[in-house]
């Protein structure tokens, strides 16, 4: 199964692009499609307000990562990607094991500073 969380186009948009990907991959390993249609799971809705915005699931991704696990992550996407794994994992309390891959981007962190710091000090949500 493929599992996304969509940081730049909403789940319409994005589908065929994945589906695309599964196929140039199964075709490069000369293998047939391992992902049927089916196997193919997006959501959308750490996306809005939009690409490069942060939204409130965002900043406490970046805070619980920075926090417990020394790790900064950018706010355009690492984060984006984190705040559906927290949500999944909060969910799906179930023993299941999560991977997530940290492919860079903690300089973009940098442009987002006074957002963040101005995050920092709203109150949080009960």
């Amino acid at each position: 199964a493929v599992t996304g969380i969509c940081v730049r186009r909403d789940e319409a948009s994005q589908i065929a692009r994945i589906k695309d990907r599964c196929a140039e991959i199964a075709a490069f390993l000369g293998v047939s499609p391992a992902v049927a249609d089916d196997d193919i799971c997006l959501v959308d809705r750490f996306l809005a307000p939009g690409y490069g915005q942060l939204n409130d699931a965002t900043i406490e991704a970046i805070a619980l990562l920075a926090r417990h696990e020394g790790l900064f992550l950018d706010p355009v996407y690492s984060a984006k990607a984190m705040a559906g794994l927290i949500s999944r994992a909060r969910r799906d309390r179930d023993g299941k094991a999560f991977l997530f891959i940290h492919t860079g981007g903690t300089p973009a962190l940098f442009a987002y500073g006074e957002s963040l710091l101005g995050a920092a000090d709203r109150p949080k949500p009960d």
